[in-house]
């Protein structure tokens, strides 16, 4: 499923850490030609120098990806330098605020926050590379989404709504550029054991007075997806041996997406707040 990925140009935002690092050294390793831009310019660069003592190719590109111009800057940059762009993995993303907060808490400056990390990042990506794939004729955009998209949870109405918009992006750019023959999808991640996810579970543990958790006391289902299965599912999307999938939301989340396992209403059940 990985090896269609070989020679293939795919730019990856947010590389600094997280799903993003990961999704730009699997690429590379499996012979991608990969670009990657994130906020911290040290933190890239030592992902390239890691890779190409590998023999493997990644560019680092500094940026921000909340601002417009910067989204276009580094598209361009990976054009100029590949002559094309095959793929755009759309990473950069996070809550804007503090990961539980109460929404009547939430500031306008958080609130913009999150849209701008979480979708206008990934439009204005997409749109700067939409461009190029036009005239090459196709290419493949992933963005990677969350269940939070699709299940309201208490709490966490920012990145809520932002993943539900980033959903309905996916499905939008897939209608509008299909005879581009350029597919657009998006990746729906459970609770992926990232730095983000970890504090998250941290405050929800201090929030109900319980003791942090850790790998070995959670259980599969609490873990969440691991970063190979994300990665591979980012591989499937960039390859050509997705040709046939587009406007879909890959689903990679030990099936949380099949229910609503996590919903607040059960939290707070289980933590005896619900009483009749």
């Amino acid at each position: 499923m990985t090896s269609g990925v070989a020679g293939k140009v795919i730019a990856v935002t947010g590389v600094s850490s997280g799903i993003g690092r990961a999704c730009a050294r699997s690429l590379a390793r499996q012979g991608a030609l990969v670009v990657g831009v994130g906020r911290r310019a040290d933190r890239g660069a030592a992902i390239a120098d890691e890779l190409r003592a590998e023999g493997h190719t990644m560019t680092p590109v500094a940026g921000d990806m909340t601002m417009v111009a910067d989204c276009v800057r580094f598209i361009d940059a990976v054009v100029a330098e590949h002559g094309r762009i095959d793929a755009l993995v759309n990473n950069v993303g996070g809550s804007g605020v503090p990961t539980y907060v109460p929404s009547e808490e939430v500031t306008a400056e958080q609130f913009d926050e999150g849209i701008a990390l979480n979708v206008r990042s990934a439009f204005f990506c997409s749109t700067a590379a939409i461009r190029h794939m036009k005239r090459q004729g196709g290419g493949s955009i992933v963005n990677i989404s969350s269940v939070v998209g699709n299940q309201a949870m208490a709490a966490q109405v920012v990145y809520g709504i932002a993943k539900a918009g980033l959903d309905h992006l996916t499905r939008c750019l897939a209608v509008e550029f299909l005879q581009d023959r350029i597919r657009v999808n998006s990746i729906i991640i459970g609770g992926a054991m990232t730095g983000q996810s970890a504090r998250a579970l941290s405050e929800v543990s201090e929030l109900y007075g319980l003791p942090a958790p850790t790998a070995e006391t959670l259980p599969l289902a609490v873990q969440g997806t691991s970063m190979d299965e994300i990665t591979d599912a980012i591989e499937f999307l960039c390859s050509d041996a997705s040709r046939g999938v587009t406007a879909t939301a890959v689903a990679v989340d030990q099936g949380r997406s099949a229910g609503a396992i996590f919903s607040a209403a059960l939290t707070d059940a289980l933590a005896g707040k619900w009483t009749r």
